[in-house]
């Protein structure tokens, strides 16, 4: 077999390997040097490195750096690379170099600690104003920035003795809730409404009126200045924290994935549901055939940020991911604003149906959108203008929303009246 295909990357590969393993790193240089050209694999070039460092040929450091670098350059997240790249700078003498690469090693893995520490020893030995110093100083004062931020106690806890939140069974109220984050510019102002469950609420307001705000009462980022937020009739601070935050699921406009798999995106908040409940979210989120079409399916893996993904592609999985979590409450922040009509109204359609025994509230200025939700609040400088259905605000003369929807109507239509022109 090993002389049926000398000039296969893989061939060359498991040769490179196997002189390698047997205390040939010389022999293993040549083969491996070869798939690197065919392939450019950043873990064969690791690989080839490994071999150019065993020979403890001072003339072999400089090439197995060059590999390296590309590697990293192409992989940043491979530990191995880093590894052997801090090797090299070690045999090299070059200390703080050295130390740089451990510290991006650490970065991978998650050892900020480790990270950090390897981080100073590089910026107290590379010269100031170098690639290599001011990359240092950016892993340093990053991860202090973290460890400043963790350090930070919160403002919000629970109570001794607080209970679990349970199933959602009577209602979601807001009792004359106001709210400030500087005492002299409210943000809410005697807000009251209820919510029951199996419903769906927009939250609807020009930009700056509060909607963002209202929500993040809700998982208790920050409590009320006055009034009460409550589930099935007792107060937020009256629940146990980490039980209320578990309880509610958050889908940002600003979608994160990650370079992972479909399937690790989806149940990120989830690492352990299981595969029912993922293609349930899938389903209700309408971005099954997308998946459907996809060689490996939910395993298909991710560029960094889901970059070969359209807008709306993304949305779907972020809503996916939401859903996921199962949670009684669901805050989907302009959740169809990248989506095509015909796709809003399947997504809007089965989330209502999903929507049976929990509480959905959608943050959107899009028409289409909000008049498929249950109930309204407009909003306006942080104030609860009006509430009710679309119907129900519509036929209001000099109403707020009535306005809203107008301006909105004219808006999306000038477009097309400036092209007919």
């Amino acid at each position: 077999m090993l002389a049926a295909e000398p000039h296969d990357p893989y061939f060359l590969e498991l040769k490179g390997q196997i002189l390698l393993e047997s205390g040939r790193p010389a022999d293993a240089v040549a083969p491996l040097r070869e798939a690197v050209r065919r392939t450019n694999q950043p873990l064969i070039s690791v690989l080839l490195a490994h071999a150019l460092i065993a020979t403890e040929d001072p003339a072999n450091f400089a090439e197995a750096e060059q590999v390296l670098r590309v590697a990293v350059q192409r992989d940043r997240e491979n530990p191995f690379a880093w590894y052997q790249l801090g090797v090299v700078y070690e045999r090299r003498g070059d200390t703080p170099r050295a130390a740089l690469a451990t510290a991006e090693r650490y970065a991978m893995m998650g050892d900020h600690n480790l990270a950090l520490r390897s981080a100073d020893v590089a910026v107290q030995g590379l010269k100031p104003g170098t690639v290599d110093y001011l990359r240092a100083q950016d892993i340093a004062m990053g991860l202090n920035r973290v460890f400043d931020i963790l350090d930070i106690e919160p403002d919000v806890t629970s109570k001794p003795n607080a209970q679990a939140l349970g199933e959602l069974r009577q209602e979601i109220r807001f009792e004359n809730v106001s709210f400030a984050y500087e005492p002299e510019r409210p943000v809410l102002q005697d807000v009251s409404f209820s919510v029951i469950p199996g419903t769906v609420t927009a939250i609807v307001g020009p930009t700056g009126s509060g909607k963002t705000s209202l929500m993040s009462l809700i998982s208790r980022l920050f409590d009320p200045d006055s009034g009460s937020v409550s589930i099935d009739g007792v107060d937020l601070k009256d629940l146990d924290l980490e039980s209320l935050r578990a309880g509610v699921s958050v889908a940002l406009q600003e979608n994160v994935l990650f370079g992972l798999s479909l399937r690790d995106n989806i149940r990120y908040a989830v690492p352990d549901a299981p595969d029912e409940q993922l293609m349930e979210a899938v389903r209700v989120a309408c971005v099954e055939d997308y998946i459907a079409s996809l060689p490996d399916g939910l395993d298909t893996m991710l560029s960094d940020r889901g970059g070969k993904l359209s807008t709306g592609q993304r949305q779907r999985l972020s809503i996916a991911r939401a859903l996921a979590k199962g949670a009684p409450i669901l805050i989907l922040d302009e959740p169809t604003a990248a989506l095509d009509a015909a796709t809003e109204h399947r997504v809007l359609q089965r989330l209502a149906e999903w929507a049976n025994q929990r509480a959905v509230f959608l943050i959107t200025h899009r028409i289409s959108t909000i008049q498929q939700a249950d109930k309204i609040l407009y909003i306006d400088q942080g104030k609860l203008i009006e509430q009710g259905s679309h119907e129900e605000l519509m036929s209001l003369e000099g109403g707020a929303y009535r306005a809203f929807v107008e301006t909105e109507s004219r808006l999306s239509q000038r477009p097309t009246a400036e092209r007919n022109e």
